[in-house]
């Protein structure tokens, strides 16, 4: 008797084991893109977008942050998607205003020489 209850309880015990598996390596993975998507979105803010970039800034971190809520709740495969996405917006917002920059200063330094 203790043997027929002690084989589908190690059964129930492993497939929870291997169950939990993915979701962490879902998770571990989320959260890497998260940390990331928070250092470019951090740049992009250092470097100026605000006045370049806005709108790409607002939409990179709009995602951060519904990422992290989709981190929060455990729905990890749709806070690495807004965590990608963030990241990307944050990454065009700091070309953007590294473009303006660019540009104003070629501005200036043609006004100088005239």
């Amino acid at each position: 008797m203790m043997a027929k209850l002690f084989i589908p309880t190690v059964f129930v015990l492993l497939t929870g084991c291997a169950m939990l598996q993915p979701q962490k390596a879902a998770m571990n993975s989320s959260s890497k893109q998260i940390a990331a998507a928070e250092l470019r979105v951090k740049a992009a803010r250092d470097a100026g977008a605000a006045s370049y970039a806005a709108k790409n800034l607002k939409m990179a971190e709009a995602d951060l942050q519904t990422a992290k809520s989709n981190q929060t709740k455990k729905v990890y495969d749709l806070a690495l998607t807004l965590a990608k996405s963030a990241e990307s917006f944050a990454n065009e917002a700091v070309r953007k205003t590294e473009e303006a920059k660019r540009k104003e200063a070629d501005s200036k330094s043609k006004a100088k020489k005239k």
